[in-house]
C-alpha cells in the first residue's frame, strides 16, 4: 500500500508545522528547525511492504532533534535506516556522528536521543523497521547506529539497489509476496550491517559495558538521593530508559534492583565500620526514606536486622582512636 503526503496542502506560513505533525504521526516525536520556514516544503511517498515501510522523502533544509523529553514522553522502539539520494546529512547518536553523502546509508534508533540535520535540499529513502524484526536477525543492532554504510561496497550496493527497487514496487496488495520481499530486505540489511559495520570502533559488548559503567558510576555517586529513578539515570547516561533496561537485563538484573543492592551494601558497610550511631542516619545517608522497608530488605539481604550491628559503634570508635 502506498500513501502520499505534501506540504502544498497547507498555506506557506503553516507548512513547517504541518510537516512537523506529519513526522510525529508517521515516524516519531521530534523537534524540527528550519532557517527558512516561510519557503519550507516537503513531500513523503510511503510504501508499505509487510513489516517494513519505505518512504521517499523530498524536503527543504531542516534539522530534527529527538531529545530526552521526547524519548520519555513518546517512546518508540523502531529502527530507521536511511539511504541518502541527494544533498548531505549529519546524524548524531550515542556519541557518534556520521556525515552522510549521496549513496551512503546509516542506521539510527528511535528509542535513543539523536539529531539529524540536512543543511541543503535533500532526498532520502527511509526504511522503518520494528525493533524485533532487526534484533532477531542482528545482535547488537543498537550499537551500530550513526556509522556509515558505503553504498559502493559489494554488500552496500546490493542493499541500496534492493531498497531503491522496493520503494517503487507495485505488488497490488499481495501480502504473502510483500512479506517475503520485506524479509529478504531485512536479511540483506542485517548481513550488510554485520559485515560492514559490526567490527568498527567501539561497538557491541564494549559499547554496552561503557553505558553500564557510566550508569553504575552515576548511581553510586548519588546513593543519597531518594528521588533517583530510571529516567534520571538514563538521562545522565545519555541513553533511553528502554535501552538502559535492556543493558541491565543482560546482566541479569534491573536498574532499580541494582541501585537497591548498592544502597543496602553501603548501609551495611557504614554500620559495620561504625560510621553512624543510628540506623535512621544510615538509611537516610543511603537514600532510604521508608525505614520499615529498609529494615526488612536489610534483614532479607544479610540475615540480621540493621539495629543488631549498631552496638558495635562504640567499640569500633575505640579501635580507631
Amino acid at each position: 500500500m502506498v500513501t502520499e503526503f505534501s506540504t502544498t496542502a497547507a498555506p506557506p506560513s503553516e507548512r513547517l508545522e504541518y510537516w512537523h505533525d506529519a513526522i510525529l504521526a508517521r515516524y516519531c516525536a521530534a523537534d524540527v528547525r528550519s532557517d527558512s520556514p516561510q519557503s519550507f516544503y516537503g513531500s513523503i511517498r510511503c510504501q508499505n511492504l509487510g513489516k517494513i515501510d519505505i518512504s521517499r522523502i523530498d524536503c527543504a533544509p531542516i534539522a530534527y532533534r529527538r531529545g530526552v523529553s521526547r524519548v520519555q514522553s513518546a517512546p518508540n522502539d523502531d529502527f530507521m535506516f536511511s539511504l541518502l539520494l541527494r544533498g548531505a546529512a549529519r546524524l548524531t547518536q550515542n556519541e557518534r556522528t556520521a556525515v552522510q553523502q549521496p549513496g551512503e546509508m546509516v542506521l539510527y534508533d528511535n528509542s535513543s536521543t539523536m539529531s539529524y540535520e540536512f543543511p541543503s535540499e535533500y532526498t532520502i529513502l527511509l526504511v522503518t523497521i520494528p525493533r524485533r524484526s532487526l534484533t532477531s536477525r542482528l545482535s547488537g543492532a543498537e550499537y551500530m547506529t550513526a556509522i556509515k554504510l558505503d553504498g559502493s561496497t559489494s554488500m552496500g550496493a546490493l542493499l541500496s539497489d534492493m531498497i531503491q527497487r522496493a520503494a517503487v514496487l507495485n505488488l497490488q496488495k499481495e501480502p504473502i509476496v510483500e512479506s517475503r520481499v520485506s524479509a529478504s530486505i531485512l536479511d540483506v540489511l542485517a548481513a550488510a550491517l554485520e559485515h560492514e559495520v559490526g567490527g568498527r570502533g567501539d561497538q557491541g559488548a564494549d559499547r554496552r559495558a561503557q553505558f553500564l559503567r557510566r550508569a553504575k558510576s552515576y548511581m553510586l555517586a548519588n546513593l543519597d538521593d531518594p528521588d533517583l529513578d530510571l529516567d534520571q539515570v538514563a538521562s545522565e547516561t545519555n541513553v533511553s530508559p528502554r535501552t538502559l533496561c535492556r543493558i541491565f537485563a543482560s546482566e541479569g538484573t534491573t536498574v532499580i534492583r541494582w541501585l537497591w543492592q548498592q544502597r543496602l551494601k553501603a548501609s551495611h558497610d557504614a554500620l559495620k565500620e561504625g560510621r553512624a550511631r543510628h540506623v535512621t542516619d544510615v538509611a537516610l545517608l543511603c537514600g532510604f526514606t521508608d525505614f520499615s522497608h529498609f529494615s526488612r530488605a536489610f534483614k532479607k539481604q544479610y540475615g540480621t536486622a540493621p539495629s543488631s550491628i549498631v552496638p558495635n559503634y562504640a567499640a569500633t570508635r575505640r579501635l580507631r582512636d
